[in-house]
């Protein structure tokens, strides 16, 4: 979503207008979701902290001032509302495991999203976070390359040997 997009949307919220949030609903939770699910390995709890950041823009959308880099701004606040959570458990809670998997019905492609997010666990952390901001986030290499100061050259270095770690999921 364009900068000027998604101020925009911060201005139909701080009037009261829930088309804005829907905007960014509809651009951003799912990302958000699986850059969370990434981090917990939970799906319930992937909701949750995507859910919590759209309450918060919500709430305090009256405070957030002009976002130049709307990517980047959710890109930094899922992560942290991720980091947050983890601190705050030392154990996550999977529901796979608990006595509730019996009311879990997970969707058609949950074990294609589950093999993929198992793989892209076992990638190295750098990797990991190339992944999510080139392909989920959108991100050019460049954008990456400044802000995990990091040459270019080792960014598309990191991206050939995710693909050729990744190249089994031919499925995907």
């Amino acid at each position: 979503m364009l900068p000027k997009k998604f101020n925009s949307c911060l201005d139909m919220i701080r009037n009261g207008n829930m088309r804005g949030l829907e905007e960014i609903y509809y651009q951003y939770y799912e990302k958000m979701k699986f850059y969370a699910q990434t981090r917990v390995n939970n799906f319930a709890v992937a909701e949750d902290i995507a859910s919590n950041l759209l309450k918060y823009i919500l709430e305090k959308a009256k405070e957030i001032k002009y976002i130049e880099n709307p990517n980047a701004w959710i890109y930094t606040a899922v992560k942290n509302s991720t980091v947050n959570y983890i601190r705050e458990k030392t154990k996550p809670v999977n529901i796979e495991d608990s006595n509730e998997s019996i009311f879990f019905s997970p969707d058609k492609n949950y074990y294609l999203k589950k093999e993929l997010i198992d793989n892209i666990k076992n990638l190295k952390p750098i990797q990991n976070e190339i992944l999510t901001l080139h392909y989920i986030y959108g991100f050019k290499y460049q954008e990456i390359s400044s802000m995990l100061n990091i040459p270019i050259g080792t960014i598309k270095s990191h991206v050939f040997e995710i693909k050729k770690n990744l190249q089994h999921l031919k499925k995907f």
